[in-house]
């Protein structure tokens, strides 16, 4: 298996998996699928049918794909917390899924890994992401327009906003 190129963030990987969970049952593409009103509210990143076509392009064209087991932590504690109808078996084993789809490789970083004065200004998951990020040469793809890109980039690691994909995976 080659090497992934691209490190997800948990917005974009959250709003993924919700709809490709929505989408499987209905037969459409993540693009085309109907999600519920209150569920749709919590899609903050993968807005408009450009943005969601591009992003499952990518996943599609670029096996496999990487995040941290810090991005898989949020991800569960969202789903907990913000979409508590979604918490069930169904949507895991979806999300399982998904994970198998992209060939996802979680990367663990541990405390002793990470910048300690990043911690500070952009939180451990985020330091994980930047730390995974320079170790394998990656590009994070992520929703965040602030502090996680502008650290990141003083890093030295490329950032891709979700809405940048559009341009690539046209």
């Amino acid at each position: 298996m080659p090497p992934p190129r691209f490190c997800l963030d948990t917005g974009p990987l959250l709003d993924y998996l919700v709809l490709w969970h929505y989408a499987q049952p209905q037969r459409v593409s993540v693009e085309q699928v109907a999600v519920p009103p209150e569920v749709l509210a919590r899609v903050l990143y993968l807005k408009g049918r450009d943005v969601r076509r591009a992003f499952a392009k990518m996943v599609a064209s670029e096996y496999p794909l990487a995040t941290t087991a810090g991005v898989t932590v949020e991800v569960a504690r969202h789903v907990r917390d913000d979409l508590p109808k979604l918490n069930t078996p169904d949507f895991w084993r979806s999300a399982q899924a998904v994970y198998r789809q992209m060939g996802m490789q979680e990367e663990l970083v541990r405390l002793l890994d990470g910048g300690v004065k990043r911690i500070p200004n952009v939180g451990i998951v985020d330091d994980s992401l930047i730390v995974v990020c320079c170790r394998l040469g990656l590009q994070l793809v992520t929703g965040d327009r602030r502090g996680l890109v502008e650290r990141a980039q003083h890093a030295g690691v490329k950032v891709l906003h979700v809405t940048e994909l559009v341009a690539l995976y046209a």
